[in-house]
């Protein structure tokens, strides 16, 4: 199973994805921000996904693209973005990490198929 990195400034959020993510047998880290999920993505095993909201303090989620789009190791990684506003797709366009945005609110009919795509062994 492979490491996922959940990016969510909302404690309840990021507890509800850890702890469903982790029940499918998949190694979860979490971060309050993009900040905090820049430092997670040196500090752990590369991820297989990245779940990554949009509004957050100290760094955004653009702001976290932004920075991803500069390393050399951008294209080994895959990011779900999330948000509940509108326009989030357009506001991520430009970034070749990602590869769906999802409305927020989420449930696990919605996620649990990207982490079979993304982070089964075949991937």
């Amino acid at each position: 199973m492979g490491q996922i990195l959940v990016v969510e400034d909302d404690s309840d959020i990021r507890m509800w994805m850890l702890s469903a993510l982790d029940a499918t047998g998949h190694v979860v880290s979490v971060a309050a921000d993009g900040a905090e999920g820049l430092t997670a993505l040196d500090a752990v095993e590369r991820p297989c996904l990245v779940f990554l909201d949009l509004l957050m303090p100290e760094l955004d989620g653009v702001g976290f693209l932004s920075a991803l789009s500069e390393r050399g190791d951008r294209d080994q990684f895959t990011v779900v973005v999330m948000s509940a506003l509108p326009g989030a797709e357009q506001a991520v366009r430009r970034f070749s990490s990602v590869v769906r945005v999802l409305s927020k609110p989420l449930g696990l009919k919605t996620i649990l198929p990207l982490v079979e795509q993304y982070c089964s062994p075949a991937s």
